[in-house]
């Protein structure tokens, strides 16, 4: 007789599937007690991602929309500024990898053909073309034109993704081709510094990811795994731009700030003094003041002059202890420095060598608009 085994491995395969839904559903059940704390937890702050991506607007009375439009409008367009400079001093650290990638892709193209091959190549040398052309000067990198670099940098990179699903590369290739992925990713999670780019271009490379995935692997739990970790990786990139962004966004504001608030305290100085005039920390002159040139009486330009040069001969001695005077007492713990800031009397050389007497006073600023030392110093 014919041992039956038909309903034993029926029970065995009834049993695992049992075991299966009921770990589904423990999975799931896990799920909805994780997210109904997270969502009670953090489901407020969630209303602060607008602001974070630059989608919400303010309330505000028409003078104060207008005057937060024009801030706005000057910190982006230093940003702007900002982003044009980083992106060129990465260009001219990866103008020399990007010949050594095209190397690499051609010796791949050569030993094996394929179109994605063929692809990664020539993508790789226009790549390389792009940073010759940025590092010579022939490409401005205005507004307009970083814009179109990174659409394009984010649309061939997820393009070339989506060609894999043609071409089934062997394990080592696919790890090493995920590590190169990841990389580039985070590069330009950090060079394009532009959130509004980075969001839809971050998501669409991680589903470009997951389909490959799907038709190489063609297993659902797996590449719902492989979807959480992309989606983690894409919510991380963004968060990088993000941070960056407000990082430097936040700098501008603050030296914006510090811009006005001096503005202000010229204009003010204005209004109670013959002159004022803002002095590097080499004491030479950082504009073309036209209160000195009505002063001493002369159309001459005075920027980027020494202000000791402005002084009679016999009266340099007196200004270099003043000078060093108010720099030591800047430097004073704050208990211990003068209310006022001191004052010398002093003589300018005026046209053909008149003698225009003026008090001179000096109260040094130092780390302002990126500068070791600015000053200002005034007369009355």
């Amino acid at each position: 007789m014919k041992a039956d085994h038909s309903r034993p491995s029926l029970s065995i395969r009834l049993a695992f599937g049992k075991m299966e839904m009921e770990g589904a559903a423990l999975a799931l059940a896990g799920a909805a007690i994780l997210l109904t704390f997270h969502f009670y937890a953090h489901g407020h702050r969630l209303q602060s991602l607008p602001s974070l991506l630059g989608c919400s607007k303010s309330e505000a009375s028409d003078v104060d929309e207008k005057l937060q439009k024009d801030r706005a409008e000057h910190i982006q367009e230093e940003l702007w500024k900002v982003r044009a400079r980083t992106y060129h001093l990465i260009v001219s650290f990866m103008v020399h990898a990007a010949p050594v990638m095209t190397i690499v892709f051609l010796y791949e193209f050569a030993m094996m053909f394929s179109y994605l091959g063929l692809a990664r190549l020539v993508c790789m040398f226009l790549v390389y073309m792009l940073h010759t052309s940025v590092i010579s000067g022939r490409l401005p990198l205005n507004p307009a034109t970083l814009q179109v670099l990174y659409i394009l940098y984010y649309g061939s990179f997820a393009m070339l993704l989506l060609g894999g699903i043609f071409h089934r590369e062997s394990e080592a290739k696919e790890r090493s081709m995920q590590a190169f992925n990841d990389g580039a990713r985070l590069l330009m999670a950090v060079v394009i510094m532009h959130k509004q780019t980075a969001l839809p271009a971050q998501l669409a490379i991680s589903a470009s990811e997951i389909v490959v995935y799907w038709f190489h692997h063609n297993d659902v739990a797996d590449t719902a795994a492989f979807a959480g970790v992309q989606l983690v990786f894409a919510i991380a990139s963004v968060g990088v731009t993000v941070t960056l962004e407000y990082w430097v966004t936040s700098h501008i504001s603050a030296l914006l700030h510090a811009e006005s608030m001096v503005g202000s305290f010229r204009r003010m100085l204005r209004g109670v003094c013959d002159g004022e005039v803002l002095l590097k920390e080499d004491m030479s002159i950082c504009e073309n003041a036209e209160c000195i040139k009505h002063l001493l009486m002369t159309q001459s330009s005075f920027k980027g002059r020494h202000f000791q040069q402005l002084l009679m001969p016999d009266e340099e001695e007196s200004f270099t202890g003043f000078m060093k005077q108010s720099t030591d007492d800047m430097l004073a713990p704050e208990d211990r420095r003068t209310s006022t800031p001191p004052c010398l009397r002093v003589s300018l050389r005026g046209a053909s060598d008149i003698r225009v007497g003026v008090d001179l006073w000096h109260v040094p600023m130092p780390h302002l608009f990126a500068a070791k030392w600015l000053a200002s110093a005034w007369w009355g």
